[in-house]
């Protein structure tokens, strides 16, 4: 039963490790552009799927998804600059995952049953 999760793990677990790689190792660029590829978005369709999710309901997730992009650009955006004028991971983080966090309510309200 829990096999699945499992192998989400995994699965992701090695796309964080190889995103590190590419752009410890090679330069951000080629970790960024690995990084957009949307592979935790797979595993979550395939996982749906599976669990007898109809193809409407896939349909309307990745539509969603689709949409809350620009929230990880606003969270990108926000967390990029923090880090460079205060010069604090984890305050830039603090910070950037509240106001992500307030983003993601009015996305919420804005796009929910429409």
């Amino acid at each position: 039963m829990y096999e699945k999760y499992f192998k989400n793990f995994i699965f992701g677990g090695t796309i964080v490790s190889i995103v590190n790689i590419l752009a410890s190792k090679f330069n951000p660029t080629i970790g960024a552009l690995f990084w957009s590829f949307p592979s935790s978005l797979i595993p979550v369709i395939y996982t749906m799927k599976t669990n007898g999710d109809s193809y409407d309901y896939i349909s309307e997730f990745i539509y969603r998804s689709s949409q809350s992009i620009l929230l990880t650009y606003i969270f990108l955006y926000i967390l990029s600059t923090f880090i460079k004028n205060d010069k604090n991971i984890t305050n830039a983080l603090i910070k950037s995952i509240l106001i992500w966090i307030f983003c993601c309510i009015v996305f919420y309200f804005v796009v929910h049953d429409k």
